[in-house]
């Protein structure tokens, strides 16, 4: 029943089938009217299907009412302005700039081109470079002139870049009557050794100071002024030193040694072991006495015991400073003042300690006048026969619990905290305290390098070094202590990477050379611009000048003075 009356209520009607006979798809005629206006794109069969209705093509433009064409799209949104910076325009004296800088460019450019010219004009006439004959580049005439790398040599080009080269002079001139005996390369002494020997003491006189304490806990906060001390500092050469002179001609130990005996000071003996870390020029005579005997001594006169201020920076002071008081000279003047004034300021006013033999160089000087420095006459077996004897300084004693023990007592001093290379001591030396300490040893290796060979020498048990500076960079002769710090010498030997055994193998080297000459007098010179030493054989009488009894120093606060050094 139920199917009988869905039958009776649903009807299907069948529509219009229209054939085309002559084409696919429906014919013209059987469009409905609704869809007459409509855009067709016809094809074949053949062709790839790719769209039906195309409002783009002509057909489109054929069908399209005329009022669409007159149809524009409008956005009405603002547009944000580009950022930008305002030309700003240049002043006059911007203007003269560029046109000096383009001057000299225009004359730099120029002068490259000549040189170049010439160089080439040189180089197509000697057939040097790309095809011209074996050997022609050798031959060229520069390369023998300049001594450079490249043919033509530095003389022909425009790559000069020597000309801010600092040239060094020799610490003593060399005459004509000196003959050259043997040279040292400094890269050779490097890789010398030899085990450290045992210190014997053989002497010990004069007096000095206990170290006052309270110099520990100077900081930059609490820094204290540097006093000037009037005293006597004796810098007496080897050969002149009275202990030595009767060592040599009347100690029976000395006299019954079979072997060979070298004498010297600690200041003379630690140049010669660190020497592979200077700059500057230096020089130390040497005396061959008899078969047995060797004497290191320094001329009279001659600025040896002066110290040197970053004589190993990268950019060292120069005699052309416009500041005078910064020339390297000045600054060796004021380094040796300070470190006079600073080893006495830090003693305090307590009875001194005294060794059983009197100071040697006393005269007829009372102990107020001359300088609280106690002397060590101590001797080393170097093997092969050979046996040093050296003179070595004690600046105080430090009183401990139970014992007492002898120091060295230095000073670094700061002349100008904006000077290249080096670091603002007021603002750093309490925080950054190793990182100053490693600026000052690039700086001045090998005085820090000679302070503790000479420590070493003299077997104290501290080496206790000071900061100072200037108060003011422009005043030379006003200083302030900013801080102390204190190391055992073998451990700060180690800290700026000083080897005792490379010390002593670089000393027993340089006494091979000498003992392997006849008796007479030399010269060790080092080379002011070359890292390496030259050995000359001088005539007798050529450094004998000094008619005094002993060379002194003494402190001289007139900036006029260009000798710090009296008779």
């Amino acid at each position: 029943r139920l199917f009988v009356k869905m039958e009776e209520t649903v009807h299907f009607v069948v529509p219009t089938i229209y054939s085309n006979p002559t084409g696919w798809g429906p014919p013209e005629t059987s469009i409905p009217k609704q869809f007459t206006e409509l855009p067709f794109a016809p094809y074949s069969k053949n062709d790839r299907v790719g769209r039906v209705a195309d409002f783009s093509s002509t057909y489109a433009t054929k069908y399209r009412p005329a009022e669409e064409t007159e149809f524009h799209l409008v956005d009405s949104t603002k547009t944000a302005k580009k950022k930008g910076f305002r030309t700003r325009q240049p002043t006059w004296r911007a203007k003269k700039v560029t046109a000096r800088r383009r001057t000299e460019v225009a004359n730099s450019g120029q002068a490259a081109k000549q040189a170049y010219g010439k160089y080439d004009q040189q180089r197509r006439r000697t057939g040097a470079g790309r095809g011209g004959p074996p050997g022609a580049a050798a031959a060229s005439a520069g390369r023998g002139a300049g001594g450079g790398g490249r043919a033509g040599g530095p003389g022909a080009g425009f790559r000069r870049f020597d000309k801010d080269k600092i040239v060094k002079e020799s610490s003593v001139e060399v005459k004509a009557d000196w003959e050259v005996i043997d040279q040292l390369d400094f890269s050779v002494l490097t890789k010398l050794r030899y085990d450290i020997p045992e210190a014997v003491n053989i002497l010990q006189c004069g007096s000095v100071g206990y170290y006052d304490k309270v110099y520990d806990k100077v900081t930059t906060k609490t820094r204290k002024v540097l006093k000037r001390i009037d005293k006597t500092f004796f810098k007496v050469t080897t050969t002149d030193d009275p202990i030595i002179k009767h060592l040599s001609l009347e100690d029976e130990m000395i006299r019954t040694f079979d072997g060979n005996i070298i004498f010297g000071t600690d200041a003379i003996i630690s140049a010669l072991m660190c020497s592979g870390r200077s700059h500057y020029s230096w020089d130390i005579v040497v005396r061959r006495v008899g078969p047995k005997l060797l004497f290191f001594d320094k001329r009279d006169k001659s600025q040896f015991d002066y110290l040197t201020v970053n004589e190993t920076a990268s950019d060292p002071p120069r005699e052309d400073d416009k500041e005078i008081i910064n020339t390297p000279s000045k600054l060796s003047h004021e380094a040796s003042y300070i470190n006079q004034n600073f080893s006495q300021q830090v003693l305090s006013n307590t009875k001194p300690h005294t060794f059983s033999d009197p100071n040697p160089f006393q005269g007829s000087l009372s102990n107020e006048e001359m300088a609280s420095v106690a002397y060590r006459y101590r001797r080393w077996d170097l093997g092969d026969g050979n046996m040093l004897v050296c003179r070595c300084e004690v600046d105080a004693v430090v009183a401990k619990p139970g014992r007492e023990e002898f120091a060295t007592v230095k000073a670094l001093n700061e002349y100008d905290s904006r000077a290249s290379g080096t670091d603002d001591w007021r603002q750093k030396l309490d925080s950054q305290r190793g990182g100053v300490l490693a600026t000052e040893l690039k700086n001045n290796s090998f005085k820090l390098a000679r302070w503790t060979a000479q420590a070493l020498l003299a077997g104290t048990e501290e080496f206790k070094l000071g900061w100072v500076s200037r108060i003011n960079p422009k005043d030379a002769f006003s200083h302030q202590l900013l801080g102390l710090q204190t190391w055992k010498p073998a451990e700060f030997a180690n800290q700026i990477n000083l080897s005792e055994p490379n010390m002593w193998g670089v000393l027993k080297h340089y006494i091979d050379m000498c003992m392997a000459l006849e008796a007479g007098t030399y010269l060790f010179l080092k080379d002011p611009n070359k890292r390496l030493v030259r050995l000359y054989q001088v005539p007798e009488d050529a450094f004998t000048e000094q008619e005094d009894e002993y060379i002194t120093y003494d402190i001289v606060d007139s900036d006029d003075d260009d000798e710090d050094l009296s008779d």
